[in-house]
């Protein structure tokens, strides 16, 4: 039987919106609540809602805030990803202050220190630097602020730290790559881990662990499900360390059916160039070739863009390679393989 925590009385109201005040809540907690109403002809209650309380940041000893400086495009984003370096090169900072275990009472706050913000530790690294993914409400311009907060016994990590809130923005699968074994997780929501192929071997990548792939030892990473509907708009990419060439990402593609493959093209000893590249029957279709050389042993962070429709465009460390005008639509079927690392020697991440 539902028992009612909290209970008040509005008294005699007007057709209109209503509201209400009530005291006692607890901080940074999830509350369900309703309305009934009642006249001469009888009562009636309204549906379930629920709402969670706001954090007092006043009880956390330690804040710092952070400046997106570095950001200066035109365009707003909203509810961005934006990666945050701890560590103890930071001024401010220090591992030595947390009180709730080794990050529980680390906290992220919008800059007016009014809402909290969902995080993602991607690598927690006490005696350097830690890698944390906070979803940022507002980017625009070079002067956007959250706040770090920490120094707060007693508290817990929230269950956003773990359920891919901070990826809540659309993206279809997250995968860092810092396991060292199956499964490989997905960070969203979405729960699209790689659970087959040939394990890589574990190595340092740009933001926490990457993976070494050999292609002597048909090391791959396979995504045996969905990703997106066929058709939607998506970009995928990753940051790709060159040894030898080979498949960052792929989709279908074998090297004898139907599918697409994000490359890194060339043979070992020469230079590299991104490509994005679609099959039909084992044969290019069509494809967009990049203009950035690539040295082996550097990290390039290497994506690529599908409108929907008709245009693939490719990206090498945010400078735009090129696009192609095509006349089909990208292969996700969920019965095709979606990999990383096809037949690659490299280092992914």
């Amino acid at each position: 039987v539902a028992r009612h925590h909290h209970a008040r009385h509005a008294g005699v109201q007007q057709p209109g919106p209503l509201s209400t005040n009530i005291a006692g809540l607890s901080e940074r907690a999830g509350y369900c609540y309703r309305y009934m109403a009642s006249n001469a002809i009888g009562a009636s209650w309204s549906p379930v809602s629920t709402f969670t309380t706001l954090s007092d940041f006043s009880q956390w000893s330690e804040r710092m805030p952070l400046v997106f400086s570095g950001y200066t495009q035109a365009v707003t984003l909203s509810n961005f990803p934006a990666l945050v370096l701890l560590g103890t090169n930071v001024a401010g900072f220090s591992y030595d202050q947390f009180l709730s275990g080794s990050n529980a009472d680390l906290v992220f706050a919008d800059g007016t220190l009014t809402t909290e913000l969902p995080y993602e530790v991607d690598t927690w690294n006490t005696n350097g630097v830690s890698c944390v993914w906070v979803q940022v409400p507002v980017l625009a311009g070079t002067n956007t602020t959250v706040w770090a907060l920490w120094g707060r016994s007693g508290t817990t990590a929230a269950a956003y730290t773990t359920n891919g809130s901070v990826w809540a923005n659309g993206s279809a699968g997250v995968w860092h790559l810092n396991e060292s074994g199956f499964p490989y997780a997905d960070s969203s929501s979405n729960g699209h881990p790689a659970t087959s192929g040939t394990a890589p071997t574990a190595v340092a990548g740009v933001i926490g662990g990457g993976q070494s792939f050999s292609s002597a030892s048909s090391q791959y990473l396979d995504v045996n499900s969905g990703i997106i509907a066929d058709a939607a708009p998506v970009t995928f990419g990753a940051w790709a360390q060159v040894n030898n060439g080979g498949q960052l990402m792929s989709r279908g593609r074998d090297g004898y059916g139907d599918g697409w493959s994000l490359d890194l093209a060339g043979t070992t000893g020469t230079s590299f160039s991104a490509a994005v590249t679609v099959t039909t029957g084992g044969a290019q279709t069509w494809g967009v070739n990049g203009t950035t050389v690539a040295s082996p042993g550097t990290w390039y962070h290497v994506m690529a863009v599908w409108n929907g429709a008709d245009t693939f465009s490719l990206y090498v460390n945010g400078a735009m390679q090129g696009s192609t005008g095509v006349g089909k639509t990208i292969l996700w079927s969920s019965t095709i393989g979606f990999w990383f690392g096809r037949f690659f020697d490299s280092f992914l991440d």
